[in-house]
Formats: structure tokens, sequence, C-alpha cells
């Protein structure tokens, strides 16, 4: 006698189907009732074959209208083919520089051979969406590029979204301690080897410089740079973390041994190199500064920046991926992908002047 579970059966038995080609991409499925009578199962079994061949790719599912066997994945969209409704919401105070162009490419390219409706929506977006009960009507997933501003306010909003069933996931950065979708960049391991970087340079005091350190993208930047201190052996001169809001103390730092600087941004490291140029130092003649972003608004000023590049379309396209599978109920349970930076050597950093 088969030990094989009752849905693994229904699984075989579809799978089967289209290997004869007497299923093919895009045909609709028997009804559960269907194969609930064939096989002499119960609902739950059947539901449970479906989930599973969702979560393999072999099927996907349209609400309200029943589930499909999935094109192949060079195959491009056909006409009958349901579109995904994504809405990306960004901060109306976010930056508005190629960072968003790129992710967007990055869903775009994403749904090339897929259906989808991509709108563009400010965060005010996400409460209206709620307190209208367009949730409820709209099978639509959210993708959210938001700041830290009011964060404790959009925490609360984010576990509202979770609550009422909706979809998404957040990028670069996250908001609250509760489990999450969400797709970023590795900033601990890219600032890890910015340090080690400049420990190669013998650079040993080494200073780091927040703009905004509340968010979760700089914590995680400052606990890359803390680790390499200590895994390096310069714990003991690890200065405290300097604010862009009282720069001079960060340029004292400097005047008084510091000899390397990594930002939390390109702009923050904007902002030190004018305030260092202002007290009469040179970079990196006295001091070598590194940034984060590699943002195009900075890639050209003097010196040319040593940076930590992150790939904006990369996260455009993982995030479009992670809530994909999110709608499709290919994904159970919370996702959470780190993108690597990777670090551009440029003239703003160096070898320890002060070294012997």
């Amino acid at each position: 006698m088969s030990t094989e579970p009752k849905y693994m059966h229904i699984v075989r038995y579809i799978k089967d189907r289209i290997a004869e080609e007497a299923l093919k991409p895009r045909d609709l499925l028997p009804q559960e009732s269907e194969l609930m009578a064939e096989f002499g199962v119960s609902s739950i079994t059947v539901r449970k074959a479906m989930e599973t061949m969702v979560r393999e790719g072999i099927v996907y599912r349209v609400r309200g209208k029943g589930t499909y066997v999935s094109p192949s994945k060079d195959e491009p969209a056909m006409a009958d083919e349901p579109a995904r409704r994504v809405y990306l919401i960004f901060d109306v105070e976010a930056r508005l520089d190629t960072s968003l162009s790129r992710i967007v490419q990055g869903i775009q390219r994403y749904y090339k051979h897929k259906k989808c409706l991509l709108a563009l929506e400010n965060y005010a977006f996400c409460e209206e969406y709620l307190q209208a009960g367009r949730h409820q009507q709209d099978d639509a997933g959210l993708i959210l590029y938001i700041n830290s501003s009011d964060d404790d306010k959009k925490a609360r909003h984010l576990r509202k979204l979770g609550e009422a069933g909706v979809k998404f996931v957040c990028i670069d950065r996250f908001l609250g301690n509760f489990p999450i979708n969400y797709v970023g960049c590795n900033n601990h391991d890219a600032v890890y080897a910015a340090v080690e970087h400049l420990a190669s340079h013998r650079h040993q005091r080494i200073a780091f410089l927040y703009e905004k350190p509340e968010i979760s993208s700089e914590k995680e930047r400052y606990k890359g740079y803390v680790h390499a201190m200590r895994d390096l052996g310069l714990g003991n001169l690890l200065p405290a973390p300097h604010s862009v809001n009282d720069i001079e103390k960060c340029v004292e730092d400097v005047q008084n041994g510091v000899t390397a600087v990594v930002c939390a941004n390109d702009y923050t490291a904007s902002l030190l190199v004018e305030a260092l140029k202002n007290a009469g130092l040179e970079v990196p003649r006295d001091v070598s500064v590194v940034g984060f972003d590699d943002s195009e608004t900075y890639r050209y000023h003097q010196p040319t920046l040593t940076t930590l590049r992150q790939d904006f379309h990369a996260l455009g396209y993982e995030s479009a991926r992670v809530l994909d599978k999110l709608m499709t109920g290919a994904s159970g349970g919370y996702t959470r992908i780190y993108i690597p930076a990777q670090l551009l050597v440029r003239e703003s950093s160096g070898d320890n002047p002060k070294a012997e």
C-alpha cells in the first residue's frame, strides 16, 4: 500500500497531465469540487496540493477565477493573463535622485514577461488605502521605500497593513522589530569592508559620521564599523559616532589625530569634505573619507569620493520578485534579502599620512 500523502496524488496527477501536454501553460485546472470527487478527498487536501504546486511554480492563482498552469519563464505575457497591480510607495521627502528611477527600472525588469500595472504614490496613500477599504477589493501589492520621519506612526501603519492581509515589501530600510518582508543592502558587511580598506592603508584612528542614526540602514552601517574596528584590534581607538548636525566635533577629532572617517552616505561625506576644507584640512592629504551610495549627485565632486555602491536596480527587481510570490501564494512566512554593495576606491581615501 502506498504511504504517499493523499495531496501528493493530486500533485503527481497534475504534473503528469502537464508533462503529457494534456494541460498546457495558462490552462485552467479542474475545480476544487471536481478534484474532491475524483480523488475522494476533502477540500483541505485539494488546497494543500494547490499550495504545494504554487510554491513550486507549477501553477498560479487568480483571485475569483481559479488556478492555472504556469507559463515557462521565458514566455512573454499573454493578453488574457491578469495584470498584477503594484504600488511603489515613497516618502514625499525621499531623495528624488536616480535611486528611485533605478528601483522602478528593476521592478519593470522583473515584470518584463508578466503583466503589471505599476503606480507611484506618496506615503499618505497607505493610510488612505486602508481607510477607504480598497484593500478589500483591490488585489494589489505594495513596495515601500520610506524614510525615518514619524517612524513610530509608520511602524503602526505597517502593522495595520499586515493585519489587514495586504501584501507588501519594504526596501532599503525597515521600521519596528516585528517580522516583515524586506529587501535591502548588506549595510553591515559593506561598511566592514570599508574599514578593512582603510586599515590596509595603515589607518587606525577611524571615525564614523551619521546623518540619521535612527534609521535601520544607518544602524546596520554603524554596527559594521564597530565590528570591523574590534575585529581588527582597533576597539580601544573607537571614538563615539559623530552627527552631521554637529560636524565641527568630527573636524576637531581629525585635528586631534583621527586620520579617516566613514560616513553614513555620500551626502554626509560631501558636508564633511567641505567642513574640513573650511578648517584648512585637505582630503586625502590630511584625512581619508569614505561615503555610501555612489550617488550621482556627488560622484564628480573633487576629490572624487571613495564610496560603497548600492545596487538599487537589484533592490527593485528582488522586491518585485518577493512581492509576486506573496501575491501568488508561493511564499510562506517572511523573507529578508540582503544585496551586497561594491567598494569603489577613488581619490578621497589613501595612505595614512601620519603612519611611520
